[in-house]
């Protein structure tokens, strides 16, 4: 049985709106990417922006699973189905795959804060990280800048095909 304060309507409990936004769990499941879901050197690579309120998370599995999800709720989950999002998915592993020194080894990934960006690997060889602030990344000769092109495209890539299912804007 869940309780809750009398002034407050059913659904808005703490738990009760942890239990409705997903979250920490899909984020958990992408960093505890194991052998049994996903082979290879590179099973995955995630750019997290820390925004007003929360972040914002780009996930690109080897396997073709591509998500953007947010820690407020709402997101794009299992795009990974349409081409350019397939295709911008397989640019992001590559840009990881090249640039792979540049995170370094850690045994957890923190949310980064407001104005900050997470680059993070899950590698056969554990978790690694890059974290700077945004405006740094946007700066092409930052290390986490071909990370942030990168997981920008994939994010245009599955708004072009969010927008191409609901119609032409003003319809």
């Amino acid at each position: 049985m869940k309780f809750r304060r009398r002034d407050q309507p059913p659904g808005s409990g703490p738990s009760e709106r942890a239990a409705e936004n997903p979250y920490l769990g899909l984020r958990r499941q992408f960093l505890t990417l194991g052998p049994e879901h996903v082979a290879g050197p590179i099973r995955g690579v995630a750019l997290e922006l820390g925004m007003a309120g929360g972040v914002a998370t780009i996930v690109c599995v080897a396997d073709g699973t591509t998500s953007f999800y947010t820690s407020t709720g709402g997101g794009y989950l299992g795009m990974g189905r349409h081409e350019g999002v397939r295709k911008a998915n397989a640019a992001f592993l590559a840009v990881a795959a090249q640039h792979l020194t540049e995170l370094t080894p850690v045994d957890d990934v923190p949310l980064p804060p407001q104005g900050e960006v997470n680059v993070v690997a899950v590698t056969a060889d554990g978790l690694r990280l890059l974290r700077c602030t945004e405006t740094e990344a946007r700066r092409p000769a930052a290390a986490a800048h071909p990370f942030y092109v990168a997981g920008q495209d994939v994010v245009t890539q599955m708004r072009l095909v969010s927008e191409a299912r609901s119609g032409p804007s003003g319809s």
